[in-house]
């Protein structure tokens, strides 16, 4: 399985961090290429909160993820349960100036054959411009 990671310095301190990214209302607003993130339950954050999501890299990919792991200003991990088959796990760490070091494992598996190859040939150029604005965002949302 494909798999990328994110790392980043928030000027913000872990419990801000942590609240604005574990914020789901909040992450059309960084995240690169999502065009929905949608709760499908009463619950938007915590073990068991699930979202629709679609996210356009060279092609949109649609996929229904469920929070797995959970511990509050610490780390998440949301992996899907339903669609293109994805995972991220996220750590938060405060830094000595005060900040948040924030730590992302992304993978992903769009599929096996000649349609799964095809769609990584053309999702996977993608990927590094994604993890950038990514990140730039997310730091310039957060200062």
């Amino acid at each position: 399985m494909p798999s990328f990671t994110l790392s980043a310095h928030a000027p913000t301190d872990v419990t801000t961090t942590f609240d604005y990214v574990a914020d789901s209302s909040n992450t059309p607003q960084w995240f690169y290429g999502i065009k929905k993130f949608e709760p499908m339950t009463e619950l938007t954050r915590g073990l068991g909160a699930t979202f629709e999501t679609e996210v356009h890299m060279g092609a949109t990919l649609k996929s229904t993820v469920e929070c797995t792991e959970y511990v509050e200003n610490e780390i998440f991990t949301i992996e899907s349960i339903k669609g293109i088959q994805n995972k991220s796990r996220w750590t938060f760490a405060p830094s000595a100036d005060g900040g948040t070091e924030i730590d992302v494992e992304f993978s992903y598996h769009l599929g096996s054959g000649i349609a799964g190859a095809a769609l990584s040939r053309l999702v996977e150029p993608f990927v590094a411009i994604t993890v950038k604005h990514t990140t730039n965002s997310l730091v310039a949302q957060l200062s």
